[in-house]
């Protein structure tokens, strides 16, 4: 039978922090210890508390030895990975070249350093560095940014002003292209992707809108128009 002493000072402590400690293990010491100040029998304080009688002496000996304040001391080891002091050189790497897949990222991690990891720390990893799946996007070949900016402020929003006033019908094409091409999948990435369209084979849909009529739509096949460039 181990005989702890437990001074009335550190009875009114425990017997706040066994409720509010924001860390539930040592919330578990305590409760460990005040069942203890209580004079439960130890088998019910084991049983009640969840844990064996070795992981309960072990609370009373830290109490013994080191006070109230070793038993509300938890040092948790945090183990390294290796790929951290390689961190640098695979960040640059797949910033420029961006894996398909964890497989392809563990290949080139050995490829680059040497060390061969399972998808369990690669795939965290390549997080720690703000990586993550992401899905490729597309940009028309020929789209021009700045004449588009163009567009916008000098022609078509002072005609959706006209529009608004009454002075003129702005109507809107739309089109859903179906569209034969290649497909475009994930990369695990820093941020989102963006690759330019090459030839694909359309079936495309119009549709016509404007606020003074109904929606009018058209489909056009792959015989009128073929493949786009």
């Amino acid at each position: 039978m181990i005989h702890v002493q437990v001074s009335a000072e550190d009875r009114e402590t425990i017997k706040v922090l066994r409720r509010e400690h924001p860390n539930p293990r040592v919330r578990k010491r305590l409760d460990v210890l005040w069942f203890k100040c209580q004079n439960h029998p130890h088998w019910e304080i084991c049983e009640t508390v969840g844990i064996s009688q070795g992981t309960m002496r072990n609370y009373f000996r830290l109490y013994q030895t080191g006070g109230l304040e070793k038993l509300l001391e938890f040092n948790f080891h945090t183990p390294v990975s290796d790929l951290e002091q390689h961190r640098g050189l695979l960040a640059a790497y797949f910033r420029e070249q961006p894996p398909r897949t964890i497989n392809e990222a563990i290949f080139k991690i050995e490829e680059l350093t040497g060390l061969k990891r399972s998808h369990g720390v690669v795939g965290p990893f390549l997080h720690s560095l703000g990586m993550a799946p992401r899905k490729v996007g597309s940009i028309p070949s020929k789209a021009d940014p700045v004449e588009q900016e163009e567009f916008r402020i000098n022609k078509l929003e002072p005609r959706l002003d006209e529009a608004k006033r009454g002075e003129r019908a702005v109507f809107f094409v739309d089109a859903a292209h179906f569209v034969f091409g290649p497909f475009l999948g994930f990369l695990w990435s820093f941020e989102r992707l963006f690759v330019r369209k090459t030839g694909t084979y359309h079936i495309n849909r119009l549709t016509l809108c404007s606020s003074r009529s109904r929606f009018r739509s058209r489909s056009t096949g792959p015989a009128e128009h073929g493949v786009r460039p």
